[in-house]
């Protein structure tokens, strides 16, 4: 069935895109600007409930009995189609169905049906992940397509960043399926995660995976978790870096330079989410440098021109002895072309350097502005291109294309199926059959497609130490 974008033909009555009747007695209304041949399609499979030959249309007569799913309460679908099989759709809802129910349903499946999506008194996107924010003594309204996550990570570590963080808790984070009835509670941070009809649990470690999965995901990660598989990745290319005199297949922001090698603190790995409610994933690594630092021969060529100018700088500022370096950066995992991505976000960017003593006042006024200037450089320009390549690299040996990316405090869901339509929809569901003889292991059911229970992973309440994750 095809999908007409434009503006000749709408559906303007209901206008939230759901009603509620009575009882299945009730005729519902239904009106809009069509064609001149409009069919009313009602439940699952789908079936003709009416049929108006005027391209301004209303639709009023009593829903067929066996287009009803009824358990606590009734509720079906509905979709408004042309003659020619093109789907007139609501404006704020394009492509996707409306919905009738009873003033007694209770929804026990699916994405929200006859309601709307609440956090307080905040209504959330019906379709979409939505950041809630800080929410005292709230309530949380979701559907059996959304997970909760909320908490707070700070990176006030240690006295001196350029050290790694010291004991003690550095995030605090929540994470709950919907499971019928509002979550009263005070929030920080807070979103409600539409994981979709479909999707895939990537752990950030190993130790939190669903055991179900590891015939899928354990031969793509080398059983260890999608952070844990980066900071391998991370790790191994800065000790490539520091050994080899020309850079050949390593691919990090630190290809840039010479005599900048790491010091023997591993990376680390921290889940984050920014006040203006993106979720992120961070990289935090530890290097040394001096004033032997220079260009890499045959390296990447990423310094910009006034770094390179600024390397002229180095002669006669005397003797910058060796001095620790902390580098960190964030970015938002999403999907473009059924493929991973990773954005930077360039204002996460943050070198922090020890600064010598003031005996050394051309160490501090010339060394170290060009030490964070260069890196920071080197992470803007090639940290995007390469753990994209990464992830897409990772990915390229699943079965499935990757709708978009949802990271929460315990690992990522990668969204396989957006809605029941979704054509991988079905392919997942025997997927999850295949795995664990379980439908519902990656899917969710909707609405006329109940014939399996998915189990929504358990709460979750996690105290992270100030070092996040590290190998």
């Amino acid at each position: 069935m095809l999908l007409l974008v434009c503006g000749c033909y709408e559906i303007s009555h209901p206008a939230k895109g759901y009603q509620i009747v009575q009882n299945v007695l009730e005729a519902p209304v239904i009106a809009g600007t069509g064609a001149s041949q409009n069919l009313l399609m009602v439940g699952s499979p789908w079936q003709l409930a009416e049929q108006v030959d005027q391209e301004k249309f209303i639709f009023f007569r009593r829903l067929p009995f066996s287009a009803w799913k009824c358990e606590t309460g009734c509720a079906t679908r509905l979709q408004v189609v042309t003659g020619d099989g093109l789907t007139i759709y609501h404006d704020e809802r394009i492509g996707q169905d409306m919905h009738v129910c009873t003033v007694d349903y209770v929804q026990t499946v699916g994405r929200v049906h006859c309601r709307e999506r609440r956090a307080g008194e905040l209504v959330l996107d019906r379709q979409q992940t939505t950041f809630i924010g800080d929410l005292p003594d709230a309530y949380w309204e979701g559907d059996w397509f959304s997970r909760l996550t909320s908490g707070r990570h700070s990176w006030t570590q240690t006295n001196d960043p350029w050290h790694p963080a010291e004991d003690g808790i550095g995030a605090e984070w929540r994470e709950e399926p919907w499971t019928g009835e509002p979550v009263v509670d005070s929030f920080e941070g807070a979103h409600n995660v539409d994981l979709g009809a479909c999707a895939v649990f990537i752990p950030w470690k190993w130790a939190d995976r669903d055991p179900r999965l590891d015939a899928m995901i354990g031969p793509m990660l080398g059983e260890r978790g999608l952070a844990e598989f980066t900071l391998d990745e991370l790790d191994d290319a800065r000790a490539a870096s520091a050994s080899q005199s020309e850079t050949q297949d390593v691919a990090w922001f630190f290809d840039a330079f010479t005599n900048l090698w790491p010091r023997d603190i591993p990376s680390e790995f921290h889940y984050h989410v920014k006040d203006t409610g993106e979720r992120q994933a961070c990289l935090r690594s530890y290097f040394a440098t001096n004033t032997t630092l220079r260009a890499r021969p045959g390296g990447w060529n990423i310094i910009a021109e006034a770094i390179v100018g600024g390397l002229a700088q180095l002669f006669g500022i005397g003797d910058c002895r060796t001095h620790p370096i902390s580098v960190r950066f964030c970015g938002e995992l999403g999907a473009r072309d059924g493929a991973p991505t990773f954005t930077l976000d360039e204002s996460s960017v943050t070198v922090e350097m020890e600064p010598y003593s003031r005996f050394k006042p051309s160490c501090n006024r010339s060394f170290v502005p060009l030490v964070k200037e260069g890196l920071a450089s080197g992470v803007e320009e090639l940290t995007d291109a390469v753990i994209t390549e990464q992830l897409a690299a990772l990915a390229s040996g699943l079965p499935f294309e990757i709708r978009r990316i949802e990271p929460t405090p315990s690992g990522a869901y990668f969204v396989v199926a957006r809605d029941y339509r979704d054509r991988q929809y079905e392919a997942m569901k025997l997927a999850g059959e295949a795995l664990a003889d379980d439908p519902g292991l990656l899917c969710r059911p909707e609405l006329g497609d109940s014939d399996f229970v998915h189990r929504n992973r358990e709460p979750i309440h996690v105290l992270v130490p100030k070092r996040g994750i590290f190998r």
